[in-house]
């Protein structure tokens, strides 16, 4: 293996696989030009008494007569041509691949497996096993069982199609070492594998007009027109921002997390310990937790605090928990807690809303002056936010013995935490923090000594405490995508900025849908309307068909109202963009105009 010298500043950017006699010198070396021979070498090839090399664009014109090496390369490029062509179009008609695609995938391709083992250093190809700083010999043998060829081969491409494009990896930038060894332009041979097998923006023009995005899907960039987009306003699992996606799918990767997957984290590791104390750090701060309450990452969600609230927050069954109805959740909360000891009922939206709301049951919130309170309840329970009814609680009692509980799963971003007067607030994560699966517990630390300890472990809000979380195995990737999620809500300018956005989102829909009062009508009393779950129904149920499949031709879902209260809802938490609320806004006016 001859000596290469991997200097960035002169080491060559594209490369060019071709065969050579055994009897041509394996290397040259003279000034900047560079002839390296990889030792691959396959049976096939040895028979015929030939290696594959990988020659720097400029270099071949030192080895032979240049006049040989033009005619020699019109005859092969013409040929290769039509080869190459005829290849393409096959694929092309086998639906197996696009000149249109990125190419950025074969780039990837190239740099994952075995032609030329290259890995991507900044802008630079270096080659591995080869030191940079001691210029050392490389003696790694690629295995052809795992080569560039046969991965293009694997990915369904014509073998002829699979062949060329592993002969070119590197986008033509005039910038080159072509261009800085004083030649205008690339060496021909460059440029005829680029202009025939790599299309790209020099080539083939700028992109269409309209913004476009680069995700990763699969491991490898694609570019996605923005208007694939589909905006969702339903009511959990919600709406991510495209950014924290982008994020979670490379953590999803071993090539983006240091060569193991998040999903193969052990949740006893160190890299996982420090996952999850960032999580709760960043829920500290941004809901301004103090430091006597304790932050507990569980598995299930909000659905499964109804029944581990009760039994650990009341150790004695015959003493009643107060409840406030407001909704649907409320309700099954109470009738969860009752399976386990005395309920009351402190308000009864169901009443209240019928006597004084404009949607019936439901439709209005009691205020908190006429909550009938007991001083002998071991908490008072509310759910702050109503995501079926579309209702929230914008006042709680004050300075009271007994601790509140509270179900902030749908806002609790924005919800009045006044932690002086909450003994525990919990969330399930699919609407505001992160994904479906888990639920977050923020509990006063004196509250952890009323859990029995004939609790099983499992259900025993002490015992997660004491095993910071970990009593069993976590969902890890769970809580790794709400470190993602919540990283954004932190850098996007927090607990704040997240209020800010829902209130410019409520005012602009409520605006819409009340500037066409013939058409739409919003069944919740004014000062209770939710900020984050928007519910209003159209005057002409016969149309309730027509509105949703227009909003599909606008690539807006989950709108439809919940089944037990029919209508519509829009579900706006922290990942829905400014963008997809502006264009529910107008489709509302378009709607309301259509007649």
């Amino acid at each position: 293996m001859p000596h290469v010298r991997n200097r960035r500043d002169d080491f060559f950017e594209y490369t060019l696989p071709i065969l050579r006699p055994a009897h041509i010198p394996a290397a040259k070396h003279d000034g900047d030009s560079y002839l390296v021979a990889f030792p691959e070498k396959t049976s096939d090839l040895a028979g015929l008494g030939l290696e594959v090399v990988v020659v720097d664009g400029r270099s071949i014109l030192d080895l032979f007569d240049f006049r040989l090496v033009q005619l020699f390369l019109g005859g092969l490029g013409l040929f290769l041509l039509l080869v190459a062509i005829a290849a393409i179009v096959h694929d092309a008609a086998n639906h197996r691949t696009r000149i249109g695609r990125n190419f950025d995938q074969i780039e990837s391709l190239v740099l994952r497996h075995g032609a030329g083992l290259f890995d991507r250093d900044d802008a630079n190809l270096i080659p591995l096993g080869i030191d940079e700083t001691d210029g050392a010999d490389s003696d790694a043998l690629v295995d052809p069982n795992r080569g560039l060829f046969g991965a293009l081969h694997a990915k369904s491409l014509h073998p002829v199609s699979a062949f060329l494009l592993s002969a070119v990896y590197r986008k033509f930038y005039p910038s080159g070492p072509a261009a800085r060894s004083g030649r205008e332009g690339a060496h021909p041979i460059t440029f005829f594998g680029l202009v025939l097998l790599y299309p790209s923006e020099k080539m083939w023009g700028p992109e269409p007009s309209g913004a476009r995005r680069k995700l990763r899907r699969r491991g490898e960039e694609t570019t996605m027109p923005d208007r694939e987009r589909v905006f969702s306003f339903g009511a959990g699992p919600a709406c991510w921002p495209d950014e924290v996606l982008e994020r979670i799918s490379q953590g999803m990767l071993p090539r983006f997390s240091g060569g193991l997957s998040v999903l193969e984290w052990s949740h006893r590791s160190p890299e996982y310990e420090a996952l999850q104390e960032e999580v709760k750090s960043l829920l500290r701060s941004l809901l301004e937790v103090p430091e006597n309450f304790q932050i507990l990452l569980l598995p299930g969600g909000a659905t499964m605090q109804f029944a581990m609230a009760p039994i650990n927050l009341r150790p004695d069954p015959r003493r009643p928990v107060d409840f406030v109805l407001t909704g649907s959740w409320s309700k099954k909360a109470l009738e969860t807690a009752r399976r386990s000891g005395e309920v009351r009922v402190a308000a009864d939206g169901a009443a209240y809303g019928a006597a004084h709301g404009p949607g019936g049951v439901f439709s209005a919130v009691p205020p908190v002056d006429d909550w009938d309170m007991a001083d002998d309840a071991a908490y008072l329970h509310l759910t702050t936010n109503n995501t079926i009814v579309g209702s929230r609680v914008r006042e709680w009692p004050k300075g009271r013995q007994v601790p509140i509980v509270a179900d902030a799963s749908s806002d609790i971003m924005l919800a009045p935490l006044a932690w002086e007067d909450l003994g525990m607030v919990y969330a399930g994560g699919q609407k505001n923090l992160g994904p479906a699966g888990m639920a977050v517990v923020i509990i006063r630390s004196d509250l952890l000594d009323s859990s029995a300890d004939s609790l099983a472990p499992i259900f025993s809000y002490k015992a997660h405490a004491e095993a910071r979380s970990l009593l069993n195995t976590p969902p890890t990737a769970l809580v790794f995508m709400m470190r993602e999620m919540l990283a954004w809500v932190r850098d996007e300018g927090g607990r704040e900025e997240m209020l800010r956005r829902a209130l410019q989102r409520a005012e602009s829909v409520y605006g819409a849908l009340e500037e066409h009062e013939e058409i739409y009508e919003i069944p919740v009393r004014r000062s209770d309307r939710s900020l984050t779950n928007i519910v209003f129904r159209l005057k002409d149920a016969s149309s309730d068909a027509d509105f949703l499949r227009g909003a599909a031709e606008r690539r807006m879902i989950g709108l439809g109202g919940h089944r037990s209260v029919g209508g519509f809802r829009a579900s706006m938490y922290n990942g829905v963009s400014l963008e997809a609320v502006g264009r529910l806004v107008e489709y509302i006016h378009a709607f309301a105009r259509r007649g």
